[in-house]
């Protein structure tokens, strides 16, 4: 028998749901068919099991979607104020997606996604989720587009890769992310430890929209008390109450382009890291959630800002022309520090 492996589960009330699992550890990820949804991620801490995303935990919460729990976010992230905005000469409105009330998120959390394929090996396990949006689908985006999700378990983390493949005769905006809540104990966040590597702290407006142009970008040291970055000690950097909903660009990059952020639980020495290829991190610490408050940090993975589909200084990023795709790199890493 392969070390990691792929199994169809239908227990989520009417919602298809598939496990990748490693069985040397006994980790595991569970997927909803509903909007490609990561619902569980079982890690290995200290020998028992221990689920590090605070998802949709019934049917109704994902049905009604409250919080986005690890949504992934497509064809853009996060706001469009009035879903109003221009794309090569054109104006567009897009009108809200049930059960939201304003644009918000995308459309394809509340697609149900079909299985391309999946993989076991003795190194990962991984399934590909697709599903398309075509021209008619929702008014003001008339663009045809295939989505896929790829989930990889291999030891210690979990990477995701959305692309989308542009399938009309049009250009097509299109850029996308990542809404995961990452817990690790049951009490609560303020005593964790937060690494955000990055220059700026995006400037927005009081409905989260960033302000235009160069404005938007504020030098992380004009901000001390969002300042999370590793060059600070650990006790700089306790969450201890501090309210996060911001967003961080400009980010510290490796020589593979990865960007770096994490939570740390000194008490049971659970490391949580979320890595990125480019883009901005927005870091939410869920005080306006209706549900489980200040239980869990987002670290939200980005290709772009929010109303990134009417910035000039993204346009180039978030065209695809036909025929062409453009792929969003990003995952999670799990690790216990005291053994």
């Amino acid at each position: 028998m392969k070390r990691f492996l792929f199994a169809e589960k239908k227990t989520f009330g009417t919602f298809t749901t598939f496990e990748l699992k490693d069985t040397a550890s006994g980790a595991s990820a569970e997927v909803a068919l509903k909007g490609a949804t990561l619902l569980k991620y079982y890690i290995n801490l200290n020998n028992e099991l221990f689920n590090i995303i605070d998802g949709f935990k019934t049917p109704e919460e994902l049905i009604k979607a409250k919080g986005a729990r690890s949504y992934i976010m497509t064809p853009f992230a996060n706001r469009i104020p009035d879903g109003k905005y221009s794309f090569e000469g054109k104006s567009y409105v897009i009108e809200p997606v049930p059960p939201r009330t304003e644009v918000i998120h995308g459309f394809t959390a509340s697609h149900i996604f079909g299985l391309e394929e999946y993989a076991e090996t003795d190194e990962f396990a991984s399934i590909t989720l697709v599903t398309d949006i075509t021209p008619d689908q929702y008014k003001g985006y008339p663009f045809s587009l295939k989505v896929s999700v790829k989930f990889t378990l291999s030891e210690e983390k979990l990477d995701i890769a959305v692309t989308s493949v542009n399938t009309g005769e049009n250009s097509a905006p299109f850029f996308c992310g990542w809404h995961p809540y990452f817990r690790t104990n049951e009490d609560g966040i303020e005593n964790l430890i937060l690494t955000i590597d990055a220059e700026s702290v995006i400037s927005m407006d009081e409905k989260f929209i960033p302000l235009k142009g160069s404005a938007a970008f504020s030098p992380i040291e004009n901000h001390k008390r969002d300042d999370y970055r590793s060059v600070l000690t650990e006790k700089e950097r306790i969450i201890n109450n501090r309210k996060l909903d911001l967003c961080y660009a400009n980010l510290n990059l490796d020589k593979k382009g990865f960007a770096y952020s994490s939570i740390y639980d000194p008490d049971n020495g659970l490391k949580i890291t979320m890595y990125q290829k480019g883009g901005v991190t927005l870091a939410f610490s869920g005080d306006s959630l209706i549900a489980r408050k200040r239980k869990a940090v987002a670290l939200e993975p980005m290709m772009a800002l929010t109303n990134a589909f009417n910035r000039e200084d993204f346009k180039k990023l978030i065209t695809i022309q036909p025929g062409a795709s453009i792929s969003f790199n990003f995952g999670v890493k799990a690790e216990c520090l005291k053994k």
